[in-house]
């Protein structure tokens, strides 16, 4: 600002100069005291031109200063200002402007204003009528603009006519209402849509009429028609109802012959149950007087070998008397629980053998029922192999364990016994063993149309499957 002062003041002096170069002035013809009240005049003036000066220059910046504030708002406007001569050529434009013309600032100077008008507003531009508008004359217009057809702009142009020191103007303040020309457009697209519901749904309205008009005639006919069958049904319930007295009467006298015999048979099946009590008593009273018997025949014979097998049959007739008693426990159905019944039987191998904590029978039984025929095996399978284990596994008072697993296969069941004693001796074959123990498992698994193996692998644990109906 310093800069700019400093130049103006250079200016200034060097025209002063020059008017005194032009107009020479001689003091010579002046008396003293004439000289000196012409210079105390000057320097009174040269004050007053430095204090004007200086007033001068503080109003040169407070404009300079207004014309930057005003650029400012003209250039950072919201809306687009546009300054057109008499040749329809753009002299200035702020940045507003330009952007909305889609193009920069250089390029829009002295470039043709009518040639930003989108061809289809060009009629309605009147650039002539507007040139020939008087000073202060305003017009107002909606057009599209811009120098690109994809950037084009709905813009609302508020001209007014002026002039200045280049001649005829026109200036130009451009509003955007491509939004509000879009809203415009969406509601009346809207409105036509709505128009085209209602009409629609006129006509939907009209043929439902006319559809519930036709339902009532036939609703009516329908009426007629049902009165006719209701009348028609009446009858036939009437005729029914005579039917269904007479038929009552006949199953009243059918439901206490049918009571009779209920009692009758509830009578009979009650004597059943205590006649299977009394005989399930007897049963397993005989059962325990023939292991008793079979107990002393033993301990008479002194033959270990024969008193070793008068207590393998002694233990199968104590499997019977387990299973006959959970026939009872259950009413005497066909089915069995077989992971109960393998319980106690592993519970009384341990009792017969007096095993008391040396050797410990740990189970894995799956929940399943068999009918009582195929339990009855399948206790004196269990029986012969945990006997097998405990003879030929734990000799002379040695400790382990033996493990039952019970488990269901496809189509059957698989009884694994095992143990961690022995084990089976060097060359051991199932199917050549003479051992009496072994015979009957065999033979029962057989009969069962099942396989025994024994696991190669340890050779101390036997593999019974059994199918299943």
């Amino acid at each position: 600002m310093n800069e700019k002062k400093d130049s103006v003041n250079a200016i200034i002096r060097k025209k002063a100069k020059k008017f005194i170069t032009k107009n020479p002035f001689s003091l010579k013809s002046l008396q003293d005291g004439d000289i000196q009240s012409l210079v105390e005049e000057l320097r009174i003036h040269q004050v007053e031109l430095e204090m004007q000066n200086e007033e001068l220059r503080r109003a040169q910046l407070e404009l300079q200063e207004a014309r930057d504030k005003y650029l400012d708002l003209f250039d950072f406007s919201p809306s687009g200002y546009f300054t057109v001569n008499h040749k329809g050529l753009i002299v200035d434009v702020n940045l507003r402007g330009a952007e909305m013309a889609g193009l920069p600032r250089s390029r829009l100077m002295n470039r043709s204003f009518y040639a930003l008008v989108r061809r289809n507003s060009t009629k309605s531009f009147p650039l002539d009528a507007l040139l020939r508008m008087g000073d202060g004359e305003k017009l107002s217009l909606d057009l599209w603009f811009g120098g690109k057809k994809e950037g084009s702009i709905h813009a609302r142009l508020d001209c007014v006519a002026a002039t200045g020191s280049e001649g005829r103007l026109i200036r130009v303040a451009m509003t955007d209402l491509t939004e509000l020309k879009r809203a415009e457009d969406a509601l009346i697209n809207a409105n036509i849509g709505l128009e085209m519901r209602v009409h629609e749904r006129t006509e939907e309205l009209r043929r439902a009429n006319v559809a519930l008009r036709e339902e009532v005639a036939v609703r009516k006919k329908a009426e007629i028609e049902l009165m006719r069958q209701r009348d028609k049904l009446e009858d036939t319930v009437r005729s029914r109802t005579m039917e269904l007295t007479i038929r009552n009467s006949e199953l009243a006298r059918e439901v206490g012959e049918r009571t009779r015999l209920e009692n009758e048979a509830a009578a009979a099946r009650d004597e059943k149950d205590a006649l299977l009590k009394e005989l399930q008593h007897r049963v397993r009273n005989n059962l325990t007087m023939i292991q008793g018997m079979i107990y002393l025949k033993g301990e008479e014979t002194g033959n270990a070998e024969l008193q070793d097998l008068l207590d393998g049959i002694s233990r199968n007739i104590q499997i019977l008397s387990v299973l006959y008693g959970l026939l009872g426990e259950s009413g005497f159905i066909k089915k069995v629980n077989l992971d109960t019944f393998f319980n106690r039987i592993a519970d009384l191998m341990a009792d017969a053998f007096s095993l008391s904590g040396r050797i410990t029978v740990d189970r894995e039984l799956e929940c399943m029922e068999v009918d009582s025929g195929r339990a009855t095996l399948l206790g004196i399978v269990l029986n012969e192999l945990i006997t097998n284990s405990l003879k030929h596994g734990f000799p002379e008072g040695k400790s382990g364990s033996i493990r039952i697993h019970l488990r269901h296969t496809e189509g059957g069941l698989t009884l694994e016994v095992g143990d961690d004693g022995l084990g089976l001796p060097d060359g051991f074959a199932l199917e050549t063993s003479e051992r009496a123990g072994l015979g009957i498992l065999k033979a029962i698994v057989h009969q069962l149309n099942g396989t025994v193996k024994v696991d190669a692998v340890s050779g101390k644990k036997f593999l019974v499957t059994i199918p299943l109906p």
